[in-house]
């Protein structure tokens, strides 16, 4: 026999004694690795498939070095959201622990460890959200904080990959932001028959501040000389008690604007109105209780928080009464900025009135007052030309 076939011939035997070796009793080819000291082992049907196994998981290893610590998804977004707590507001803090807690820790999903979830997971859970009932914009937030949950995963070393990276949000169609006409205004106004309520739903409407923001501004931040006030804090619920909260919503909430002579008027008298009220408290008490008095505008009787979702509730009552069901407390924001554009006021400015982060927010709420301004335009350049 030539060397040639000899060789071919040792080569063949080595093959099946090394293919012999590592195949298992149930059929199956095993493929090993030592790292930090703890063997691992990897089977297939193939040879290739094990080594390839194996490959993989070295390869993982690199990336996500504590990807063997078998972290469930719950434990991971618990443990997120007590990171971010020291990162953003208490109210949004607390929204984060709700919604996730409900619809991630204690989902389906909860039990499943890091490494094992993927990006086909997401999208069939997703749409059983928006099956269930869940709002598209509600999914689209919990999508959001998921996605920030598993990028901090990624960076620790937890995962190899993000599996929300390769995963599209639901689309968000947004709705229009309906304003109310003067006619609806009038109506409403004359149906409100608690006085502090009415005059904290014309300041609304005359200033397009948020609801936190109203119930959480102080007389201190009110000038009457410059006709301005500053919004530097605001009023949110903790749980289900109403408390200050220093921060607003984004920076760029924390902000100064105009008011009118008649917004003056109004909070003059709702000073008076205070006045009245904590002397009947005196008199009848003996002193006013101290720790409720936070100088706020718009507090309860005893100078405490007004309940943000108390004040929404009663002015949604008033609203349904004039059958005005499609409306709710922050259409008074929307009717302040909408009001503000038909007649002509830069988009910059109303950015800066509302508090928006950015002016593509203000555009994307009010785009729909645009072609309205357009025509008005028109009807400009005409003149010019006539």
């Amino acid at each position: 026999m030539s060397p040639f076939f000899i060789s071919i011939f040792i080569m063949e035997v080595i093959k099946v004694m090394n293919n012999k070796r590592k195949t298992r009793k149930d059929g199956l080819y095993e493929a090993t690795v030592r790292v930090d000291g703890k063997k691992y082992h990897f089977y297939g049907s193939t040879k290739t498939i094990a080594n390839a196994k194996k490959e993989s998981f070295l390869s993982n290893y690199k990336i996500a070095p504590l990807i063997n610590l078998n972290i469930s998804f719950s434990e991971w977004v618990s443990a997120w959201i007590q990171i971010m707590k020291n990162q953003v507001s208490a109210s949004t803090h607390k929204n984060y622990e709700i919604l996730m807690k409900k619809h991630i820790i204690n989902s389906e999903i909860g039990p499943l460890k890091l490494k094992d979830l993927t990006p086909t997971m997401f999208r069939i859970y997703w749409q059983e959200l928006l099956d269930s009932g869940l709002s598209t914009r509600t999914v689209i937030y919990i999508h959001t904080l998921t996605n920030c949950c598993l990028n901090q995963a990624l960076d620790d070393g937890l995962i190899p990959f993000n599996p929300l990276a390769k995963v599209k949000r639901p689309k968000s169609v947004r709705k229009e932001a309906k304003a109310l006409t003067e006619s609806q205004i009038s109506l409403l106004m004359s149906s409100i028959t608690i006085p502090k309520l009415k005059r904290i739903s014309q300041f609304a409407l005359a200033t397009g501040m948020r609801r936190e923001e109203i119930l959480g501004l102080r007389w201190n931040d009110v000038d009457f000389k410059n006709h301005c006030i500053s919004i530097n804090q605001t009023a949110i619920i903790i749980g289900n008690t109403p408390v200050i909260s220093q921060t607003t919503k984004t920076s760029s909430s924390r902000r100064t604007i105009s008011i009118s002579p008649f917004v003056c008027s109004l909070l003059r008298e709702q000073k008076i109105y205070d006045d009245r009220i904590m002397n009947h408290i005196n008199l009848k008490n003996g002193k006013f209780p101290v720790s409720g008095n936070q100088d706020l505008v718009f507090c309860s009787q005893t100078g405490n928080i007004l309940d943000p979702k108390y004040v929404s509730r009663k002015i949604k009552e008033f609203m349904n009464k004039c059958n005005l069901f499609e409306f709710t407390f922050h259409s008074f924001r929307h009717t302040h900025a909408s009001y503000l554009l038909q007649r002509g006021v830069n988009f910059k400015v109303i950015q800066t009135r509302l508090g928006h982060s950015t002016f593509n927010t203000t555009m994307d709420y009010y785009s729909h007052v645009i072609p309205e301004m357009d025509q008005q335009a028109a009807l400009i350049i005409e003149d010019i030309l006539k």
